[in-house]
């Protein structure tokens, strides 16, 4: 298995991603290789830096000609041409000027992108899509349910995953044409579908998986992220608040390509990135990428 992980140009971002990928790849079993993306002369120095052997490492020098500072500014055929099973980038916005053709699952109009929520109760639920489609048809959104299915099934371990529409009620009828439209899908699909769930649900262990278009996605992440923020203004401690800092907690991940791209904050920390490295690992070990993105 070959996993790329993008070195961006920014000296602390890169110092951070060379450190974590260093300390991953002392845990990785020897069938999988790490290939550092960038500057050739700028890795080799990092991983001087951090004691390791440039050579232990594949280094190929993509540059903004091929693929830019990360996915979202260029095209994704790189993976192909230097066999990359699965790739980290380090970015701040959802990949929406990607050209995804060529790479997209059979069935599947668009990719998705799926973070993590934690819970009250203890676990996590997935949320889909969080930034990456503003707009979105019924049939997208069920395909996005299927997504979000397999993912939880595969990388949660939950055999038969809660799917729930965002909505603005629990009645089958609230919402607009969209939910309305998508909820009579769910109800067919033959996935375990429990209804719609609310705003306030969404930390609550109502659901799995939880689906919407992007738009609605993404500001359910940013709020819960600023209820971390407005901890450290109040300087108020809770260990719960601490799992909605998505720079050390969340994972976001596009779903419904062939190639796996798992995406971390700019500031995230070293041993934030090292775990993503890891996710990224467990999620193609356990099932065939074809088969699951």
């Amino acid at each position: 298995m070959r996993i790329g992980i993008q070195v961006p140009e920014d000296e602390t971002v890169a110092r951070n991603v060379i450190a974590a990928s260093v300390q991953a790849k002392r845990l990785l079993s020897s069938d999988t290789t790490l290939v550092l993306i960038g500057d050739p002369s700028k890795v080799k120095h990092l991983l001087t830096c951090e004691g390791a052997i440039a050579s232990s490492f594949d280094c190929i020098p993509v540059g903004k000609a091929d693929c830019g500072n990360s996915i979202t500014e260029n095209k994704l055929e790189f993976l192909d041409k230097y066999q990359i099973d699965t790739l980290l980038t380090v970015t701040d916005t959802p990949p929406r000027t990607v050209d995804f053709n060529g790479f997209m699952r059979e069935g599947i109009d668009k990719p998705a992108l799926a973070s993590l929520l934690p819970q009250l109760s203890g676990g996590k639920s997935l949320i889909l899509d969080v930034g990456l489609n503003p707009d979105c048809t019924a049939e997208q959104l069920l395909q996005f349910a299927q997504l979000g299915h397999e993912f939880s099934q595969a990388f949660l371990g939950i055999d038969s995953p809660r799917i729930a529409l965002m909505n603005i009620g629990e009645e089958e009828e609230k919402g607009n044409l969209l939910s309305q439209k998508t909820h009579c899908l769910l109800k067919e699909s033959g996935l375990d579908f429990i209804g719609n769930v609310e705003g306030r649900d969404a930390f609550t262990n109502k659901a799995d998986v939880i689906i919407c278009e992007g738009f609605t996605g993404n500001i359910i992440l940013k709020l819960a992220e600023s209820f971390y923020n407005l901890t450290k203004v109040k300087k108020y401690y809770d260990s719960f608040f601490q799992k909605l800092n998505f720079s050390e907690e969340g994972i976001m991940v596009v779903l419904g390509i062939r190639k796996g791209i798992f995406i971390c904050r700019k500031n995230a920390s070293v041993e934030a990135i090292k775990s993503t490295i890891g996710d990224a690992k467990k999620l193609a070990d356990s099932q065939t990428l074809a088969d699951l993105l």
